[in-house]
């Protein structure tokens, strides 16, 4: 029996895969030509990972059709655990509900989400993640397969691997695009509704999961209009402008090493920061944009100052990411 890895850890490096080792490509034609979720399947625990518009579900059931949105794309924003079982072994059961209870849990709930795959149902997702048995552990992020490990383990022992996973890949993404919630709660439980979620938060995200980023921000500019103080609105509303700013459909090169091979170029620099913002490594943008002001004056300093502000906006204040880049920031001013 595999035992679970500690992502990151000395000694416990996540066991990477293969290039090959995960068809994510095929799941993708699939859920392209397979039959669309909307009308079919009801939003909740056994289909779509979003029970009602605005948030996403904490978990919830992997198919051919959400695979790409619910687990592909949503790894960019948090850590997605993918559990690979079936309703014939007790041990793929007990680890299902392991994993339900765990991502609601006080310590986690919002900061990554679990997919269960029945493989009798689902073979080709199986068989595109090369499970050979069942029950089989995969973690993503950025798009793709981190870590991962086959076999029962108690409650205690995946606790300790979630909360590791959390801890050490869920800072290098960019977060949830919309509240996670517990969905034997239910969107219509106290807590949403004292949140207050405009349903509108949905339609934005359709926009934008669809590319049609001027959509998305016209969005989220009438849900400020009618709300300044939605967060939430107000910091997706600032991504849609660094998507926008960057324009990656139409870029040919690599704009952070085009950066990287000019230093004294500002415009390089600025493009660079959003490159990588948008790569989910945004202290390596803080760091470029904050290192080029030290080497800088006048309009050109003003503009990456300005630039890291307002990248600044698009994280928790808490993050130790931007409170090392503001520390950082005030010894390049002063």
């Amino acid at each position: 029996m595999t035992h679970p890895q500690q992502p990151g850890q000395p000694g416990h490096e996540p066991a990477r895969f293969a290039a090959s080792a995960v068809d994510l490509e095929q799941l993708k034609n699939r859920a392209q030509s397979g039959p669309q979720a909307s009308g079919g399947q009801q939003p909740g625990h056994s289909g779509a990972a979003e029970p009602a518009g605005g948030t996403i579900s904490a978990y919830f059931e992997i198919t051919d059709q959400n695979f790409e949105a619910d687990v592909v794309r949503r790894s960019t924003e948090v850590p997605v655990v993918v559990l690979l079982g079936t309703s014939r072994a007790a041990e793929s059961d007990e680890m299902k509900r392991n994993f339900e209870q765990l991502v609601v849990g006080d310590a986690t709930l919002g900061k990554v989400v679990f997919g269960y795959v029945d493989a009798d149902k689902n073979p080709a997702i199986a068989q595109a993640f090369r499970a050979d048995a069942v029950p089989t552990v995969v973690a993503l992020g950025q798009g793709q397969p981190l870590t991962q490990f086959q076999g029962a383990q108690p409650a205690e022992v995946l606790q300790q691997w979630v909360e590791t996973l959390v801890q050490q890949i869920g800072p290098k993404l960019s977060g949830p695009s919309q509240p996670i919630v517990d969905p034997a709660r239910g969107a219509g439980s106290d807590d949403m509704a004292d949140a207050g979620v405009d349903p509108r938060h949905d339609a934005a995200e359709q926009a934008l999961s669809a590319g049609d980023y001027a959509q998305a921000r016209e969005h989220y500019d009438a849900i400020l209009a009618d709300d300044p103080a939605d967060q939430q609105a107000s910091v997706a509303r600032k991504t849609v402008e660094v998507i926008e700013r960057f324009d990656p459909a139409n870029r040919s090169g690599d704009a952070v090493a085009e950066a990287d091979e000019a230093p004294d170029d500002i415009d390089k620099q600025l493009d660079a920061a959003d490159a990588e913002v948008l790569a989910g490594a945004p202290e390596k943008a803080f760091a470029r944009l904050i290192s080029t002001m030290k080497t800088t004056a006048g309009d050109d300093k003003n503009r990456l100052r300005t630039r890291v502000i307002s990248l600044f906006e698009l994280f928790d204040p808490a993050d130790p990411r931007v409170k090392q880049a503001r520390t950082d920031l005030a010894s390049a001013l002063f």
